[in-house]
């Protein structure tokens, strides 16, 4: 059974949808990097479903061409890990610039303490 076959029949018994779209995409990624080459790799998904209504899911249209999600994955990622980036740079400037911290790397001081927001999960 294919992949877009068990998707489909997964969605159908956990949502009982009134519409379910299963679009293999697959194709407008082959090549790229994180592509398996399996042509069962990206999938467009639409479902309309009881079990939403009333929920605070919202779906969002992207546009019908090809690249729309790619896009808004792309600005995602970029400020999620240039945001992540930028504040470990701040933190390896303070570290570098400041006195208490350059006296005792060890220290428990604020300046040279991992923000929590940054620690490993």
């Amino acid at each position: 059974m294919s992949l877009e076959a068990r998707m489909r029949e997964k969605l159908m018994i956990g949502l009982s949808p009134t519409r379910l779209d299963v679009v293999n995409e697959s194709h407008l990624h082959a090549g790229h990097a994180s592509s398996p080459g399996t042509g069962e790799s990206h999938f467009r998904v639409l479902i309309v479903a009881e079990a939403f209504a009333g929920s605070s899911v919202e779906a969002l249209v992207l546009g019908g061409e090809p690249g729309a999600a790619s896009a808004l994955k792309m600005a995602y990622a970029a400020w999620t890990k240039g945001t992540a980036a930028m504040l470990l740079a701040i933190r390896a400037t303070a570290r570098a610039t400041s006195p208490s911290c350059s006296r005792a790397r060890s220290s428990t001081r604020a300046c040279c303490r991992t923000p929590s927001a940054m620690r490993p999960r």
